[in-house]
């Protein structure tokens, strides 16, 4: 009698189904958790290797790209550069213009549901960047003519050195990106514009007064 109602008693159940849960619940969970944990330590470190790899290339290849228009048009980044000397505000404002009127459009473009509209966006953004980087060779050009002037080094080092101080200067956290990208890559539009349309500045010429002094007999 006195086993039959210590068997009866509810409580007597209750630890022993709560210690087959915990039994279950860790046999289920427990080879889980490694997994877990080795793929938290692994992809993390996979993707700052790439985006570091990434940023390595594109360092690599900027300078290259922009040293290649010089060699390949040299006329056209001549133009350019004589823009970005002479007359750098009126490149800015110019650009800001293009940038506008190729970016609303792209912009529209790639917000719309349909695949060939964003396809045709993504072409008409890489194509806009690509012809900018005439500017931006420009740009280079200058920086590296105004090196030249004070060392001794040749018109292709000089190139070379002011593409990567300007891509250096450029990829400077939140200052680079906002005081020297963009304003640069804006005025970069404008330069562009105005060396594929012949549009050089105009010179200014000083008129000095010349003192002649009377002959005597």
């Amino acid at each position: 009698m006195e086993k039959d109602a210590y068997l009866a008693r509810p409580f007597v159940l209750k630890p022993l189904c709560t210690l087959c849960l915990k039994q279950i619940a860790t046999f289920y969970v427990f080879p889980l958790y490694p997994l877990h944990q080795t793929q938290e330590r692994i992809f993390p470190m996979a993707d700052i290797s790439a985006i570091f790899f990434i940023l390595l290339i594109l360092g690599i290849a900027l300078p290259a790209m922009l040293t290649a228009w010089w060699l390949l048009f040299p006329v056209l980044i001549a133009r350019a550069q004589i823009r970005i000397e002479k007359s750098l505000a009126s490149s800015f404002w110019l650009g800001l213009g293009v940038v506008l009127a190729l970016g609303i459009p792209i912009f529209i473009l790639l917000a719309l549901p349909f695949g060939p509209a964003k396809l045709i966006g993504w072409i008409g953004l890489g194509a806009s960047l690509t012809v900018s980087s005439i500017g931006s060779a420009g740009i280079a050009a200058h920086l590296g003519e105004r090196l030249a002037q004070h060392s001794n080094v040749s018109p292709l080092n000089g190139f070379i050195r002011g593409a990567i101080i300007l891509e250096l200067a450029a990829f400077f956290p939140v200052i680079g990106w906002l005081f020297i990208w963009i304003p640069m890559l804006i005025t970069a539009f404008g330069a562009t514009a105005f060396a594929l349309l012949n549009w050089m500045p105009r010179e200014k010429i000083q008129i000095s007064s010349a003192t002649t002094s009377p002959s005597h007999a």
